[in-house]
């Protein structure tokens, strides 16, 4: 268990070295927050709403981390391929989904520092006013969400090994994703279907957590009826993706590996 852990550790670390040694993704984590923020505060206007105050900083926080988690899940995917580790990885007595997931861990840390990028930003520079009513339970929402975003993110990596069109698919994900999840404005305010796709996500159970922990009693068109059942509902989104995770890295390695043996060419 010792080296295993280690092993994660490791590439959690390395993770973030490499990350942070890309422009695009220093963009990503420091630039693109405050951009998005901006221009949020000229579309809601109303500063003087904690609500509205709330969907920009912890919105665009949570954007920007569904964000980095798809990208850096299609670019780990895709520079492990270009480099000819891929199969290394897979084979190596260290479990393929240990390395991957300290690879995520690595992304997502980044990510939820991009909410706090946010939050400087808005209060500081902007001069947001945004009264938190449950430090702890943000402070336990935003675990959650990590949580969560490492199942979704290593579902969707393990998703990009079948094909080579990875970045295609990942700009698929991107914007819709924001309009599902309630991210600008109330899940309860969609269609009823698209609320039940938006539920699917992570991202749409995360904006619904931080909520009621940011805004308490006073929060309104919530689909949850309280913080914990919110928080439920991020924990189980975040294990039925690592289910789906382990039954789709069977279906790749049986598929790939043993039977046609070219997954550095899928």
């Amino acid at each position: 268990m010792r080296p295993l852990l280690r092993v994660f550790a490791r590439s959690a670390i390395n993770q973030v070295r490499h990350t942070m040694a890309r422009s695009m993704m220093r963009f990503v984590v420091f630039i693109q927050p405050i951009i998005f923020v901006t221009i949020s505060h000229f579309m809601f206007g109303l500063w003087g709403s904690t609500e509205s105050s709330e969907y920009v900083i912890f919105g665009t926080g949570v954007m920007t981390l569904w964000m980095t988690c798809l990208w850096s899940s299609v670019t780990d995917v895709n520079r492990e391929r270009a480099t000819g580790t891929l199969e290394l990885l897979l084979i190596s007595p260290v479990p393929f989904p240990i390395s991957l997931l300290g690879k995520i861990l690595g992304n997502t840390f980044l990510g939820m520092f991009t909410i706090f990028v946010s939050y400087v930003y808005s209060t500081v520079v902007l001069g947001v006013s945004l009264v938190v009513a449950d430090p702890w339970k943000v402070a336990l929402g935003l675990a959650a969400t990590v949580f969560s975003f490492a199942g979704v993110s290593l579902f969707l990596a393990l998703l990009f090994l079948l094909s080579r069109e990875a970045n295609l698919i990942a700009n698929g994900l991107s914007f819709p994703v924001y309009l599902v999840s309630g991210l600008y404005f109330p899940l309860s305010s969609l269609p009823a279907g698209l609320q039940y796709v938006g539920l699917t996500l992570p991202i749409a159970w995360a904006r619904e957590t931080i909520r009621w922990a940011v805004m308490g009693s006073e929060a309104t068109r919530l689909w949850t009826s309280s913080f914990g059942s919110a928080i439920a509902g991020l924990f189980v989104t975040g294990v039925a993706y690592l289910l789906l995770s382990t039954i789709l890295f069977n279906l790749v390695f049986e598929r790939l590996v043993r039977r046609k043996g070219r997954l550095g060419m899928a």
